[in-house]
This record gives structure tokens, sequence and C-alpha cells, in this order.
């Protein structure tokens, strides 16, 4: 058994589930979600995958082009959950992200993922709210976020401010 785990990231061909999982979180996001590097499952702490260079557009008229981009993105997940066919997500963790908040001068903020912040109408999903409803309230057990860098803009209050090195544990 232990033997299986430890060859089990080498015999599933990870690359194969570039599209798949860029498309899922895309329609999940109602975002372009783009995958430009590695992709590799991990077993240890907690089955899941990591994920290289990671850019998740932001919504139509925002001054950034993406509303995230990360250099490496690992999520794992409870394995008893996903047997039956739910997912819950157990570890976040993003190195090196620059993420953009910002709130629209019609007083909307681009975190909020839904049909209508939808980037194109390939990735909208069909116009189900339901799944932007979802993706609002997604729990995560731990988040850790790795040298990152956050921006806020404030069209409304014409507000700018940006943190640099972020280091969090939630």
């Amino acid at each position: 058994l232990v033997l299986i785990l430890i060859a089990l990231p080498f015999l599933i061909p990870m690359e194969s589930y570039r599209g798949p999982i860029a498309n899922a979180a895309s329609r999940a996001t109602g975002r372009t979600v783009q995958i430009g590097g590695d992709l590799r499952l991990t077993i240890y702490p907690e089955l899941g995958v990591s994920v290289g260079d990671v850019l998740v557009s932001n919504k139509v008229g925002a001054r950034e082009p993406q509303i995230v981009s990360i250099g490496n993105l690992v999520i794992g997940v409870r394995v008893i959950p996903l047997l039956s066919g739910n997912i819950e997500v157990a570890r976040l963790v993003l190195d090196d992200p620059v993420i953009h908040l910002e709130i629209a001068e019609d007083g909307s903020p681009n975190w909020e993922f839904s049909n209508g912040a939808a980037a194109s109408p390939e990735t909208a999903g069909g116009g189900n709210s339901a799944i932007g409803d979802r993706i609002n309230n997604i729990g995560v057990e731990e988040l850790r976020i790795n040298n990152g860098q956050i921006t806020y803009f404030d069209a409304v209050a014409g507000t700018n401010a940006g943190l640099e090195d972020v280091d969090i544990a939630l």
C-alpha cells in the first residue's frame, strides 16, 4: 500500500487533466481560469493537486486583467467525502499570489463570483447562478498565503491601498 501511494503521483497522467480542471474552475467562478505551470498530484498531508502559474480573470471593466495570479496553488481535499462524490477542501495554499481587490463605480466588488461576473459566455456555465452561489460558499479548513501581494481600489470612495510580503495562515 505504501509503495502504491508513493508511485501514484507518477502513474497518473496529470497533464491530461489541465484543460478539464481549468474549464471546471472557469464554469464555477464565471471567470476565465488559466493553468500555465506544472500540474501534480499530492498525497501528503492530504490527497490533492499542486498547480503552477494560475491566472483568474477579473470582472469586465476592472482596472487589472486578473483578480488573482498565483505562482503555485496547492489544494488538499478530505478522502472519505471524496469517495462519496463530495469535495471538502482541507487545505488551500497560495504561494506568491498577486490579488487585486476592487470596488467598481457601481459599488459592486470584484470578489463576488456569479453568472453576472462572467468573463465570457463560454465560461459562464450557461447562466446557472447556483454555480456562482456555491463558489461564494466554499469552506476551507486551512488557508495559507505565502509571499503575497494584495491591492485594493475603491472607485466609489476613490481610495487605493496595497500590501506586500503578505504571509497569512488561517
